[in-house]
C-alpha cells in the first residue's frame, strides 16, 4: 500500500513539474511576444515622431563633418523616444533624402535621420564674440562656447559656457563647431512656450511650423513655431536688470547683480522656495524676454 501511494506521488509531482514547465514556456513566449509588440509600437511612435521633418535637406558640398545622435543612443531612441539623445561628431558619408549615412570615430557606419543631422558647414569662419556648439571634451557631447580669440578665424580659442568657473580656454580645430545664428538656424537657443511655463531647448529643424527641438537634457520636442522665441546671446546686459534663467531646464524669474558681458558670466539673484539665493553661470542661461 505505501509504495503504491508513493508511486502515485511521484506520477503526481511530475506531472505538476511538467505542467508548471509548460505554464513557464507559456508565460515566457506571451512575455516575448509582448515586448516585441512593444518595440514594434515603440518603432512605429518614433517613426510617427519624425515623419514630420520629412523634407531636410543636407548640402554634401558644403559639409564633410555633422554632429549626429551616436548608434548606440539611437537605438535606445527607436524603442523609446523619450530617452537622451547622445550627439557625437562623425564623418557624413552619403547624403539620402530622409536619411543619411554617416560613419563614427570608431569606424562603425549608422543610417540617421537628417532631421537629426546638424551640419559643420566646412571652413565655417567666425568672429570674437561668436557662441559656437562643439562636442565637450569633458562631457563627449553637445556644449556651448564662446570666441574670444579669432585671430585664426578656423581655429578659435573658445571659452566654456557650461561651467563658469573654468578659466581654462579651449583652441577648437578646424571644422569642429557650428556657430550659433540669431534666428531659426540649426542649433539656436530658444525660449518655448507649454502652458504656463518656458522652457529653454535648442532647434534641430522646422518643417510646416512645426519645430522639433532638443532639450536640456538632450530629449526630443515637437514645437509649434508660433510658441517660440529664439534667444538672443549677444545682447548686453546690465546690473539691477530684471531676467530669466533656466534651472531644470525651465526658466525662472531673476535678478542681476553684477555681469561681465566679455566673458558672457553674471551672478544673479533669486527666489526659491521663499529663500533668497545668489548664483553664477553663463549667459547663455539668461534672456529678458519670454515672448
Amino acid at each position: 500500500m505505501k509504495k503504491t501511494l508513493i508511486i502515485f506521488s511521484v506520477i503526481a509531482l511530475c506531472s505538476c513539474t511538467t505542467l508548471n514547465i509548460e505554464n513557464s514556456k507559456l508565460i515566457d513566449e506571451k512575455q516575448k511576444s509582448n515586448n516585441e509588440e512593444r518595440d514594434l509600437d515603440s518603432v512605429k511612435q518614433e517613426e510617427s515622431l519624425l515623419t514630420v521633418f520629412k523634407n531636410q535637406n543636407i548640402e554634401k558640398e558644403n559639409c564633410k563633418m555633422v554632429f549626429a545622435p551616436e548608434k548606440v543612443s539611437l537605438k535606445k531612441f527607436y524603442k523609446d523616444n523619450r530617452s537622451q539623445l547622445i550627439f557625437t561628431k562623425q564623418t557624413l558619408l552619403k547624403v539620402n533624402n530622409e536619411k543619411s549615412l554617416l560613419q563614427d570615430s570608431f569606424g562603425e557606419e549608422n543610417e540617421v535621420e537628417n532631421s537629426l543631422i546638424i551640419p559643420i558647414k566646412e571652413n565655417e569662419i567666425v568672429e570674437k564674440g561668436d557662441f559656437l556648439i562643439i562636442i565637450s571634451p569633458k562631457t563627449k557631447t553637445l556644449s556651448f562656447v564662446k570666441v574670444v580669440d579669432a585671430k585664426n578665424p578656423k581655429q578659435p580659442l573658445v571659452k566654456d559656457l557650461d561651467d563658469p568657473n573654468n578659466k581654462k580656454n579651449e583652441l577648437l580645430t578646424e571644422n569642429s563647431f557650428i556657430k550659433i545664428e540669431q534666428d531659426f538656424s540649426k542649433g539656436a537657443i530658444l525660449v518655448v512656450k507649454e502652458g504656463d511655463n518656458y522652457f529653454k531647448e535648442f532647434l534641430l529643424c522646422e518643417q510646416d511650423g512645426a519645430v522639433l527641438t532638443l532639450s536640456e537634457n538632450f530629449k526630443l520636442n515637437i514645437r509649434q513655431k508660433q510658441n517660440i522665441l529664439p534667444v538672443n546671446l549677444k545682447r548686453k546686459y546690465i546690473a539691477g536688470e530684471d531676467v530669466f534663467f533656466t534651472q531644470s531646464g525651465k526658466y525662472t524669474p531673476a535678478v542681476i547683480k553684477s555681469v561681465d558681458n566679455e566673458e558672457a558670466t553674471a551672478v544673479i539673484l533669486f527666489n526659491e522656495n521663499g529663500k533668497n539665493k545668489e548664483k553664477v553661470l553663463s549667459t547663455i542661461h539668461i534672456t529678458k524676454n519670454l515672448e
